[in-house]
Order: C-alpha cells, then sequence, then structure tokens
C-alpha cells in the first residue's frame, strides 16, 4: 500500500564532460509498441538538426516486447535514441528516469501516443529562443486528442473543449501552471533538475504533471502556450475510459491537495468554454453537458477514494510521519 513515503527524486549527478544537445525528447511508456513506434518514427523525420536533439525513451515495465524492438530501431536511427528500463513505477518515475539519461538543454515530455508534427522540435526551440532562453522559462505546445484518421471522436471533441481548451488560450501569452500537461510541453532540464523533478508518490497518469508545475512555478517558471509547437494526441476514448481516467484523477487531485493545501485544485471551466458548448447543436450541446456532469461526480468520487487511503494508511502507520 503507498504511504506517501515516496519522495520527489533528488537531481540527478552526470559527467560534466558529457556534451549538451539542444533538446532531449523524453517518452515515457509501458505496453503500447505499436504506437510508440509511430511516435518515435515522427521524432526521426523532424526538420530540426539530428545531430542537435536526441529521443529518450523510458520503458515502464513494459512485457510487450517494447525495449527490443526500440533496440532495432536505435541502430540504424540518425537520431540518438536512447533506452532506459526499469520496473513499473508508474509515468512520474519514468520520466525522472528518463531527464537522468537525458543531455538536451530543453526537455520536451510527449506522450508515447503523441504524434508530433515535422517542425514540433523546431518549433519548442524557436519559442524558447524568442523569449530569451530564459532558465525559468516553459513552453506548452498543443496536443489535442484525435483518432488516427486525423478526425476526434465527439468524446475526443468534448475533452478538447472542456479539459484541454487550446481554443480559449492566446498564442504566446504566459498560461497557469495548470497548463503543464506532459503531452507536448518544454522546460529547461536545470530547472527540472533544482526542483527535484515529478513526484514519484503519483503512481497513475493523473495530475503528477500538475504537481511539477505547481513546484515549477513557485521555482519562478513562466510558462507560455505556442499552438504553433503541434502534435496529435491519438488516444482513444470511451465513455468508460472516461470514467477511469476522472477516477484516478480525484484520487490524485486529493493526493495534490494534500501535499500542496494552498493550491485550488478543483478549478471550473471558464466562462468562454461554456459559452462555446451552448453554441453547437442542441443534441451535442445535451450529450457535453451530461458528460461534463459525469465527469465531475467522477472526479469528485475518485477524491473521496484518495481520501479514504489517506487515512486507511494513516490508521495502519499511525507513528510514521506522510512525507510529500
Amino acid at each position: 500500500m503507498d504511504t506517501g513515503l515516496k519522495c520527489v527524486r533528488p537531481p540527478a549527478k552526470r559527467p560534466a564532460a558529457v556534451p549538451a544537445l539542444d533538446v532531449s525528447v523524453v517518452i515515457p511508456t509501458r505496453d503500447r509498441e505499436g504506437q510508440l513506434l509511430r511516435v518515435v518514427r515522427g521524432f526521426l523525420a523532424q526538420d530540426y538538426p539530428a545531430d542537435r536533439f536526441e529521443v529518450v525513451v523510458s520503458v515502464d515495465g513494459s512485457t510487450d516486447g517494447t525495449a527490443s524492438r526500440l533496440a532495432a530501431v536505435a541502430a540504424q536511427a540518425v537520431v540518438g535514441i536512447t533506452v532506459v528500463t526499469a520496473l513499473a513505477g508508474g509515468p512520474a518515475a519514468a520520466r525522472n528516469r528518463g531527464v537522468a539519461r537525458a543531455r538536451g538543454t530543453i526537455v520536451l515530455f510527449v506522450g508515447d501516443d503523441t504524434l508530433p508534427a515535422r517542425d514540433l522540435v523546431r518549433r519548442h526551440v524557436e519559442a524558447h529562443r524568442a523569449h530569451g532562453d530564459d532558465l525559468r522559462l516553459a513552453v506548452l505546445g498543443a496536443a489535442a486528442f484525435t483518432r488516427r484518421s486525423g478526425r476526434p471522436s465527439w468524446m475526443q471533441e468534448w475533452m478538447n473543449r472542456k479539459h484541454l481548451g487550446y481554443a480559449w488560450l492566446d498564442a504566446g501569452r504566459e498560461v497557469s501552471f495548470y497548463r503543464f500537461v506532459t503531452s507536448n510541453v518544454s522546460v529547461k532540464r536545470a530547472l527540472l533538475e533544482e526542483v527535484g523533478g515529478f513526484h514519484e508518490g503519483f503512481t497513475a497518469a493523473a495530475a503528477e504533471d500538475i504537481e511539477l508545475g505547481w513546484r515549477l512555478q513557485r521555482a519562478g517558471m513562466r510558462l507560455f502556450f505556442h499552438p504553433e509547437a503541434t502534435a496529435d494526441h491519438v488516444h482513444p476514448l470511451t465513455l468508460g475510459a472516461l470514467r477511469r481516467r476522472m477516477l484516478a484523477t480525484g484520487a490524485a487531485l486529493h493526493r495534490l491537495r494534500s501535499m500542496h493545501p494552498e493550491v485550488n485544485v478543483l478549478v471550473p471551466p471558464g466562462r468562454r468554454r461554456l459559452r462555446a458548448l451552448c453554441t453547437l447543436n442542441p443534441v451535442k450541446s445535451l450529450c457535453f453537458a451530461l458528460v461534463y456532469a459525469w465527469s465531475v461526480g467522477w472526479t469528485l468520487a475518485g477524491w473521496r477514494r484518495g481520501a479514504r487511503a489517506a487515512a486507511r494508511a494513516s490508521s495502519e502507520f499511525p507513528g510514521v510521519p506522510r512525507r510529500e
């Protein structure tokens, strides 16, 4: 049982002689070999110089032969590919292992289901340089949900409108740490190491990036939205999958609030988004409203689950202080 004793990983010590690159693309993965290989090939086709960036894939306990297939691809690739393997510990721990092996000044986080545009790496580098290569600058790109056909399902459209809401962000403007979403975001490696990376107490893919975003913001991070840095989040989404996602999110938000009581973790959608939903045809507006109500209920149910789990851990280990 998770007692909350896992702490933020300390900065990794790296040899001083290792030459730095411009960008390290860090991808955590588990048992998604086919989708991952499409993502990796997307980075092998980037229009950025191949000797100025690398791809670091952190394999998190996969059993589908991912590591061996990646090794075969890496042997023939022009871009450097590093494969890090370990027992399953969750995406937060996997990203930390990837960052520990990264050589880039900038770390670009994407998912193993995030297909990059051909200019994604270059766009992130240009955005950092446009802001003066400030150590505390981070760049959020767009990564809307879609299908392999290139057209989102209605559930994915709902997620894009309500959950991600890229359409309601102003290009080039600073955004909140809530937007530090690791489907398509870049940050300086030195700043990641300064704050200690992801908190490995988050073992699911839920709120671990927002928690890091909060600590980065406290350390002075300024996060800017650059929609020209685009990727497709090819992630199937059904009502059942959304339910599981929101339950996990609710539990993770409870952990986040326990760690950082000053953070308002339950943020309602902005008025611009609600007005936009009302401009849809009546049937779609009704469907979106129902899904939104269900998602709120599932998130709250997950929050209660997280609270019960924390209470059980406290009662089973009464003499052990909880270190977050």
